[in-house]
């Protein structure tokens, strides 16, 4: 009899942790695509203008401008970038597991902002030295939490060239993969015709006359995979995936992937 209950007792005990994982990873699933989705949705925000000029974003030293001066909503690299503050720095180490994206919008206007004038680290636009704009600009990376030892979204904020930055802030722990691919219109009809890496972008955008860069960028796809913070008894399906379609490890962690994919649609025509 007590054999039985004891059985019963860790079998319950383990369904219980499993759960809590699932809840945890869910949450901060939720989360991380909630706070990049929505600055995405703001990159290359600049006052329109009338008629077919489109917008008045002139870019940001976060993320640079191509040959023609035309500037980047988005930059990224497969891996850390170089200069968290500086994408068209370069990038490090390519690991396409664990990718970085900076992204930058003019301060709006309105007298009514609703908080939309603030970076991710919570600090108000400030002038950009090479635009005279008042910027937003984040850049999104993963990072090990020295506290947790945690696999974990990072943002640094900050205005433009010459600001002082404030520290890189942790947002969402265990997140394991940040898996990033562009869509990019390449025939200037405001569609996307291929889908690309940041290391592709870069590549094409470095030769003598390319034939795109991230000014072509329509869209953003985001892959995560999220990881529970305790171990506890998780049974793998065919459907345990991560964002390259492998299998997840089997270590005890509870896992899922998130996906989304989002338009740039400062960049997206508008009659």
């Amino acid at each position: 009899m007590s054999i039985a209950v004891s059985s019963l007792y860790i079998s319950s005990r383990g369904a219980s942790k499993t759960s809590d994982a699932a809840v945890e990873v869910r949450s901060n699933g939720r989360l991380a695509l909630q706070l990049l989705t929505e600055q995405l949705r703001m990159a290359g925000y600049g006052d329109y203008l009338s008629g077919w000029n489109g917008s008045r974003y002139k870019g940001s030293t976060r993320t640079g401008w191509n040959a023609s001066g035309i500037g980047y909503a988005v930059n990224g690299c497969d891996g850390r970038f170089t200069k968290d503050v500086n994408a068209p720095a370069g990038c490090g180490s390519v690991n396409a597991d664990q990718a970085s994206i900076a992204l930058a919008y003019h301060a709006a206007t309105s007298s009514s902002t609703n908080g939309a004038n603030v970076d991710c680290v919570g600090d108000e636009a400030e002038t950009d030295a090479a635009t005279g704009f008042q910027t937003v600009s984040n850049t999104y990376f993963i990072a090990t939490d020295s506290n947790t030892q945690e696999p974990t979204l990072y943002c640094q904020g900050g205005g433009g060239s010459g600001v002082k930055m404030a520290s890189p802030q942790p947002l969402v722990t265990g997140v394991e993969q940040f898996v990033i691919r562009y869509g990019v219109d390449i025939n200037s009809d405001f569609s996307v015709d291929r889908v690309l890496t940041a290391t592709e972008i870069r590549h094409e955008a470095a030769e003598k006359s390319p034939k795109y860069d991230f000014s072509n960028v329509q869209s953003v796809e985001i892959c995560l995979v999220i990881r529970s913070s305790q171990k506890g008894s998780v049974t793998l399906t065919d459907e345990s995936l991560d964002c390259n379609e492998q299998k997840f490890a089997s270590d005890g962690r509870y896992r899922q992937r998130f996906r989304t994919t989002v338009n740039i649609r400062n960049k997206t025509y508008r009659p």
